[in-house]
């Protein structure tokens, strides 16, 4: 009884999830983009994605 509403519990989460995704295809187009765009700055500038990931402190972000 137990595993079987968790079973429904986690399904329904399932639902969410996926409708998300399907209500914001445009933010994965928007971090494809933004990923896109720290790769050529990476060719410009050789070690600005180096520099810019161990500039991110997630600690200040969450805060």
């Amino acid at each position: 009884m137990i595993i079987s509403c968790l079973d429904l519990v986690f399904s329904g989460l399932d639902l969410i999830i996926s409708g998300l995704d399907l209500t914001f295809p445009s933010l994965d187009l928007a971090f494809s983009g933004f990923d896109l765009t720290l790769s050529g700055l990476d060719l410009i500038f050789p070690g600005f994605l180096d520099r810019f990931l161990l500039s991110f402190d997630p600690i200040k972000a969450i805060s």
